[in-house]
């Protein structure tokens, strides 16, 4: 057992003599353990695709108008608006002698006049109303009422007695202070005859639910102070329903935005407007609800900042109310007074005015309507660059087919409302989509070879 002992000692001693620095000689082949690193951060999320590009086919194709020997006139597309039986109305301006849609020969001012067509869902001609007398001027808007009927909003500058009708509400010294004055029409559904005409202060007429059409107005006072104003008339009669002052602009010099409207998803309306704009400051709206006989219910001032910190001269454009009960205003900004790094920004409004969030989409955009989640934006393109192999262009991300022969045109686009994602471009095959309009999913647009309808369909997930 002493031997054992004995032996069981030296054995330890000579291990502890192994693992024993001062005893240890060069080790070039030990193991050295690498230094403690952090674990590698996971690879980046693919990027989405790009937004699909749709070619729709046209539901209708017509002429607004044909030409006959020696006729020079016309028919000028404005505005449309589409009907919930999926008939159109188109607000314009005639010249001159042509032949409608229907076939009838026609004789327009020598100056433009104001005309208002009628299509039916299909695109055949219902009827054209043109009021003709010594004037120039023309409609800008049309919107229809619960029974079918036609509201035209327009404007004049000579004598305008549509039918023989003096107009109510006329006033001569504003006449002559502006040059002209704006019009609003009652037009039967059945065959356009007119069944109520007056002069208004204000444009962009928004019809609400309770019978009132409400216009914008932004008069100048002798003190050059610039007055945002809402006018209220009753859809049935044309009479004054209310004029009521939302407050002084100030003197907006060098230039002031004007007024805009969105129907409220509740009652009456909302009013936007901004006054003029200092460089690197947020841009600040004022949105105010409007009640159907003129109250003011609620107001709200909104801040928005933008990415580029040198906006210049931000362009408010008509407020749109989606069907989710979303209000939404548009505005676009440039960085200099060349208009380089310009934008579209979205700002989305609750019942209540407050802000639910942003949308910002690079370069300039129309909003033209809503579909499902998402509106609906028109936007110009070119095809410079252009990808000289394949004869297209890109647009926030999407490779386009060219445009047509005017090497220029337009697409319509989807940005979704909530994360601000371009999903589809539709690009119809004739791309010069002037006076665009899309409602209940029909898009109708003047395009270089007549009108023309398409179907739009919300993309699959």
């Amino acid at each position: 057992m002493a031997a054992r002992g004995r032996a069981l000692g030296v054995l330890a001693l000579f291990l502890l003599g192994c693992s024993s620095p001062a005893k240890r000689g060069p080790r070039p082949f030990a193991w050295t353990p690498a230094p403690s690193m952090a674990s590698p951060a996971p690879a980046p999320p693919p990027p989405p695709p790009p937004p699909a590009v749709v070619t729709p086919p046209y539901e209708w194709q017509m002429q607004l108008f044909t030409q006959g020997p020696g006729q020079r006139g016309g028919v000028i597309m404005t505005r449309t608006t589409v009907g919930g039986d999926g008939v159109v109305a188109v607000a314009g301006h005639c010249v001159d002698s042509f032949r409608d849609a229907g076939g009838r020969n026609r004789t327009c001012g020598g100056l433009p006049d104001p005309s208002v067509t009628l299509l039916g869902p299909r695109g055949e001609h219902l009827w054209t109303w043109m009021a003709r007398d010594g004037l120039s001027g023309l409609t800008a808007d049309v919107l229809f009422t619960e029974k079918g009927d036609v509201i035209a909003q327009g404007w004049f500058s000579g004598a305008f007695q549509p039918a023989g009708r003096p107009l109510e509400g006329f006033d001569a010294r504003v006449f002559a202070q502006n040059g002209g004055m704006n019009f609003l029409a009652s037009l039967k559904r059945a065959d356009g005859k007119l069944r109520w005409v007056r002069a208004v202060g204000g444009s962009d007429p928004v019809l609400d639910g309770r019978g009132v059409v409400h216009l914008a107005d932004l008069p100048i006072l002798p003190s050059g102070e610039v007055h945002s104003v809402v006018h209220g008339f009753d859809v049935e009669s044309g009479k004054p329903v209310y004029e009521l002052s939302l407050g002084s602009q100030g003197a907006c010099a060098p230039q002031c935005s004007r007024g805009a409207l969105s129907r409220h998803p509740t009652e009456g309306v909302v009013n936007v407007a901004h006054q003029n704009h200092q460089g690197g400051l947020p841009i600040v709206f004022v949105a105010q609800h409007v009640g159907s006989d003129g109250r003011k219910i609620a107001a709200q001032r909104i801040e928005v900042e933008v990415p580029v910190p040198g906006v210049r001269d931000p362009r408010l454009m008509r407020p749109l109310l989606h069907p989710s009960g979303e209000m939404v205003i548009p505005f676009d900004y440039w960085e200099d007074i060349t208009r380089e790094g310009r934008g579209t920004v979205l700002v989305r409004l609750g019942p209540d005015l407050r802000v639910l969030g942003t949308v910002i989409v690079p370069g300039s955009c129309t909003f033209v309507g809503s579909l499902g989640d998402g509106v609906v934006f028109r936007r110009y393109v070119s095809t410079i660059p252009r990808d000289i192999a394949e004869g297209s262009f890109t647009v926030l991300g999407a490779t386009l087919p060219p445009p047509d022969e005017t090497d220029a045109g337009s697409v319509l686009g989807l940005v979704e409302l909530k994360s601000g994602r371009v999903t589809t471009f539709w690009a119809p095959r004739s791309r010069q989509l002037s006076d665009v309009r899309v409602e209940q999913g029909l898009a109708v647009f003047s395009g270089n070879r007549g009108l023309f309808a398409v179907r739009l369909s919300v993309p699959a997930p």
